[in-house]
Order: structure tokens, then sequence, then C-alpha cells
């Protein structure tokens, strides 16, 4: 028995030699292996997700009313400007682009943020694979799935600004680290904040405070002409002032200064709509809105604690050559967005999704580290742990993020489907108190739907506005129709009826 172990032990070690062409072989394949997983997280029953008034549908309904009107640069509303989500239009316009090649559906809205994440892993993926191993490189993909945050609420799952987000944000942090071969990396990182500007708004300055800590750390000030400086200035600042000019002359400040006020102003130092927490709250959505994957941070917090001591003490001894390494730079990355928004009073959870695939990154290069330097037993025990840890929380990620079944309730798209309005007609509607409560006026997900389906145009105010309405139809909930019996009936369902005023 003891010879066998032996021998299994041998050949497990050849087969880990660099020159091993199986190996390499099966490298290949788990990589792939990783992207499918990534690729499934992202797209598998993508459509069976339920619409999510919050932020999804605001993003879907402003895109939608984009290709209807072909107004590029003020996003709209029920057809009217848009002042409460004060975000530039950079996901409108990928929704929109969405919607041409998929149609008005739930794959059509939710593509780009897919999308957004799997290229997030892909650019991780391609950059551990060619600067440190092909094993790193696969534990980074298989890492992406284990952050539940990334791909549900807010996550590449919806229709949101935050995936988009994060890919410019993980762009940013590998153009910098590039550029300790080539500075022209740095310009591209600059045009990562000028696209994440107008994907996010203000949320791109982690971005800006990245790139100046990472130039400071890389020693590039020493070095920067002035030709270098106003490349990163006009990278970072033309497409944005081409945005803001455009949208100045469509309506002045009216957008601009409430954008600035609500994002700088009011984030910082006001909890907006209930939204606060202590300065333990980033550290603790970590771990409790990634349960699932608990032990497996903790084991990782382990490796990245000695990959540090060893990268520090055998690759970096020197502090400014330490600073300017892979491990410092994705540290800096997770560390600024956790500073900046504990600082701020506002906080959602999806302020820090940006931080996870960094998490994968620094975790990815400590195991290479560990790699490198720990006898080859200890590396196929440290190997094994890593990779079963991290594929039993992706399996039950998988389980609990990817619906099984469609999630829709499609009683309010067939009573749509089924009636007689037309595009361009004013529809309003009434929920009884079992629903939503008592006038609850519309979702924004039930105006999105009402868009697609009939093109309609969704009138807010319920019953009264719409009895002062002639030529206008009502959605009502069936139980409300007792006092509205003078109205025409078009169409009825179990659920609801739709009424005509003449």
């Amino acid at each position: 028995m003891t010879t066998s172990f032996y021998w299994l032990l041998g050949g497990f070690m050849a087969f880990t030699h660099p020159s091993c062409n199986i190996r390499k072989l099966l490298l290949y394949f788990g990589f792939f292996l990783g992207l499918v997983c990534v690729f499934l997280f992202c797209f598998y029953h993508l459509s069976y997700d339920e619409l999510k008034s919050f932020d999804e549908a605001r993003h879907g309904v402003s895109a939608y009313e984009m290709l209807q009107t072909g107004e590029p640069i003020v996003t709209t509303y029920a057809y009217s400007p848009d002042y409460w989500n004060l975000k530039p239009p950079l996901s409108e316009w990928l929704i929109a682009l969405g919607y041409k090649l998929f149609g008005y559906n739930a794959l059509g809205i939710r593509f780009y943020s897919a999308f957004s994440i799997f290229l997030a892993a892909l650019l991780c993926a391609l950059y551990l694979w060619k600067r440190h191993n092909a094993l790193a490189s696969i534990f980074c993909l298989f890492l992406f799935p284990t952050f539940g945050g990334l791909f549900s609420y807010h996550g590449a799952r919806a229709a949101d600004a935050d995936s988009l987000f994060i890919l410019f944000y993980v762009a940013a942090v590998l153009c910098m680290c590039k550029s300790r071969d080539m500075f022209r990396w740095v310009y591209i990182a600059c045009l990562c904040f000028a696209l994440a500007f107008l994907t996010k708004s203000f949320h791109a300055g982690l971005i800006a405070i990245f790139v100046l800590c990472a130039l400071l750390c890389l020693g590039h000030f020493n070095t920067m002409r002035l030709t270098q400086y106003l490349l990163c200035a006009f990278c970072s600042l033309f497409p944005v002032g081409c945005w803001g000019l455009a949208r100045y002359l469509k309506d002045g400040t009216s957008f601009l200064i409430p954008m600035f006020a609500q994002d700088v102003v009011n984030r910082s130092a006001n909890a907006i709509e209930g939204h606060s927490g202590s300065w333990r709250y980033y550290f603790s959505v970590i771990f409790r809105y990634n349960d699932n994957n608990s032990i497996l941070l903790l084991f990782l917090l382990c490796l990245v604690f000695i990959g540090f001591i060893l990268y520090f003490q055998k690759e970096s001894r020197p502090l400014p050559s330490f600073l300017s390494s892979d491990f410092f730079l994705f540290a800096l990355g997770i560390l600024i967005p956790l500073i900046i928004f504990t600082i701020a009073k506002t906080k959602l959870i999806n302020y820090i999704y940006c931080v996870y695939p960094l998490m994968a990154l620094i975790a990815s290069v400590s195991l290479s580290v560990i790699l490198k330097y720990f006898p080859r037993s200890v590396k196929i025990v440290i190997t094994t742990i890593c990779f079963v840890l991290t594929l039993f929380v992706v399996q039950k990620n998988f389980r609990t993020i990817i619906p099984v079944s469609d999630q829709h309730d499609y009683s309010l798209q067939t009573l749509l489907l089924n009636s007689e309005i037309h595009s361009g007609d004013c529809v309003y509607i009434a929920h009884d108190f079992e629903s939503y409560g008592a006038g609850y006026d519309w979702t924004q997900a039930q105006v999105m739907e009402a868009e697609w389906l009939t093109d309609c145009v969704p009138q807010f105010g319920g019953i009264d506005a719409f009895e002062a309405n002639s030529h206008s139809y009502l959605i009502v909930s069936n139980s409300l129709t007792e006092n509205l019996s003078s109205y025409e009936v078009i169409c009825k369902t179990d659920s609801y009826s739709i009424l005509y005023n003449p």
C-alpha cells in the first residue's frame, strides 16, 4: 500500500512538471472549463429571473424610449426627462444595443451586463496566464462564481450599470499593472475612467484615485513628460466633456448640478433613502452576502497572508519593488473602494462589488507564489484544498443563484397582449390593496413591460387621472371596478381589467 502511494505521488509530481505535454493540454482544458463555468453563471437561464424595478427596469425604460424618440443624450422615464436616475447614458446605450440584437425581452436588457462580467473574468484570467502561470489563471476563473454578489441583484444577471463599472475598474487595474512594461497602458486606464464615469458618474472617482496612487507606486511621476500628462488628461476628460457639453446644450444645468449634488455631496454626507451602516458594514457584506463561501474566504485570507510574506521576502525585498508589484496593486484596488465607501454615509452592497474580481486576482497570485516556493508535496495539498473548496462553493452558488424555472408573473403581459391598446395610447394603472396597496401606481418593471408590448405611454395618477383624461385606458384590479361600471371593459382576466374612457 505504501509503495503504491509513493508511485501515485511520483506520477502526480511528474505530471506537474512544466515539461509534461499532457499537463499543458489539461491546463488548456481547465482554462476552457473555467470559462464555461463563468459563462453559465452569466448567461444560463438569464431571462428566467424576475424583472426588477430597481434599477434594472429604470434603465430598460430609458433605453426603450431612447430608441423610440431617437434621443441619445437626455434619458427619459415615461417619456419625461429622468432626474431621478442621475447617471450618464452609457448603460442605456448598451441596453439599446441588446434590444437591437435580441429584442425587447429580459435577454435583450441583461445581455450587456452579463457580458461585462464574463469579459472581466476573461481579462483577469488572460493576465494571470501570461504574467504568472496557468494554474493561477484557472483558479481565478473558478473563483469568480464563488462571489455570489457578482451574479445576483445588481450583478451580472441584472441590467444595472454596476457590472459595466466593474469591467472598467478591473481593466484599469490591469492596465496599470501592465504599465510597468509600457507606459501607454496608462492611457487606456485613463480611458477606462472616462467610460466608467459615463456609466456610474462620480463613482469613477475610484479609478482616478487608484490610477494616481498606482502612478506614484510605480514611479511614473518621476519620469512623465508634459505630453504624457496631457494625453492622460485628454483620455480621461475628453469623452466625459463631450457628453457633458451635449447634455448642457439640451437642458442646461438641470441634470448636471443635481448629478454632482446627489452622487458626491448627498451620498457622502447623508444616508440616502435610509441606506446606512457602521464602519464594519462592507466587511460584513463580504461574508454575509457570500455566505456560501465563508469557509473559502477564510482559507483565501490565509492564502493571501502566506503569499504576502513570500512575495515580500523572496520576490520584492526592496520596498519600492514591492509597491510596484501585482500583489500590492491588487491589494490597493481592494482597499480604495472599501475605504472610500466606508467613509461615505450612504452604504449599498453593490458599491463594493468591484473588489470581488480583485480578491480573486490577489488570491490567485498568492497561490502562484506558494506554488513557486513551497515543496512539491505541500503544493499538491494546497492546490487540492483550493480547488475542492472552490468547486464546492461553485456548485452551491449555482443551485442558489441560477433559477431552474421562469419566475416572471405573466398576468399583466397576457392582459396587454390581448388588449386593444396601441402605440401612443395613454394608459393608467390602479392596484388593489392586496396586490400593492390601494391606488398604487406603475412599478418601473410594469412601465417597461407595457412599453415593450404595446408601445403605449404610461401615465401616473391612477383612477382620478384616468377619469379626467378622455381617450385613455386604465388597467385596474377587478376588485376596484365596482365604481367604474360606466366605462367600457376592453379586456379582462382573473386579476385585471382594462377600461376605456372615450
